[in-house]
């Protein structure tokens, strides 16, 4: 089973641990958040940060290279990075970010050495003190997750309220509290995966799968604390959105559904299942696609009930915006 996996997603060994430089169109901001599009010299009317999910072999472009497109490419030939391409020109007054962490489900000296907790701890204050995240009045905040990114979400949301009420700091993790709306799953196993019983044969083993078992109690709990505090003071504020996989991922000698629908919805009742396997989900087609469709009406619609005057601008739109400038 173990050579299957390695098969599967690569071995994960060795490599050096730094990250290759962004490519164009995408910012370096520090060594996890870059930043994919944001408004030219204005201040942004909303905040979107994408978090990819495990990687089972080499982590430091999923940042970027989770969300490119299934099947167009630009006329260079590069892939296309849909949230650069598509969604900065669809939200022009949205700062659009991406986290870069350590997902590593396979352990090596440099890698698969982090756990939820830390990456939580980590995350939130590179994002809230640093890239200053949620820090603007009437900026909502929504989180856009593939996979493991949703349940890294949470450590980060339930490590901000542990720093709200800190003398130095608080206020803006409080502030980055109140400023969140909204939350994006594509295929996150809320109640585990079969990935975690296949990556558990291996002999060196990732700190972040064991997130993903599905008998897991550090599951069980992270999730009843976040959704506690989201009851107790977030109940009309924060709102979620769902989309499964219909297809077994299949590779050579493996073929399962990686998240299960139940462990996808999650009680959730915005849900849609969309044509396509684990890592597809979140690689629309193209803007029509379901996978895209979803979270473009799903931002517009959580957003603008904080802001009626949210600046979106539709595909229909886009395409005239481009025809006119190739025209000149």
């Amino acid at each position: 089973m173990a050579s299957l996996f390695k098969g599967l997603f690569g071995s994960g060994e060795g490599g050096s641990s730094s990250i290759p430089a962004p490519p164009d169109g995408i910012k370096k901001f520090s060594d996890s958040v870059y930043i994919l599009s944001e408004p030219a010299g204005d201040s942004p009317e909303m905040e979107i940060v994408f978090i990819h999910g495990l990687q089972l072999s080499d982590y430091r472009e999923a940042y970027w290279k989770t969300w490119v497109t299934s099947g167009k490419k630009e006329k260079d030939g590069k892939e296309v990075c849909w949230p650069v391409t598509w969604l900065g020109k669809e939200f022009p007054r949205a700062r659009i970010l991406s986290l870069c962490y350590d997902s590593s489900a396979l352990k090596s000296s440099t890698t698969g050495n982090m756990d939820g907790y830390i990456l939580g701890e980590s995350l939130v204050q590179e994002m809230v003190v640093m890239a200053k995240v949620g820090q603007q009045s009437d900026c909502p905040i929504v989180f856009v997750c593939h996979s493991l990114g949703g349940i890294v979400v949470k450590s980060i949301v339930l490590q901000a309220d542990a720093r709200k009420s800190g003398k130095s700091d608080g206020p803006k993790y409080a502030k980055f509290l109140q400023n969140i709306r909204g939350f994006h799953y594509y295929a996150t196993p809320h109640d585990g995966s079969k990935l975690a019983d296949l990556a558990s044969y291996l002999p060196k083993m990732g700190k972040m799968v064991k997130e993903l078992e599905v008998i897991n109690d550090g599951l069980g709990r992270l999730n009843g604390r976040f959704e506690q505090l989201e009851k107790d003071h977030f109940a009309n504020k924060w709102e979620f959105s769902v989309i499964a996989e219909a297809h077994k991922t299949v590779y050579k000698g493996f073929s399962k559904k990686v998240v299960e629908e139940a462990s996808a919805r999650h009680g959730h009742d915005r849900f849609k299942v969309v044509m396509a396997d684990h890592f597809g989900v979140c690689k629309p087609d193209d803007k029509i696609s379901n996978s895209y469709q979803v979270l473009t009406g799903f931002i517009s619609e959580v957003v603008t009930k904080q802001n009626s005057s949210l600046t979106r601008v539709t595909p229909a739109m886009v395409q005239t915006l481009e025809h006119e400038e190739d025209l000149t």
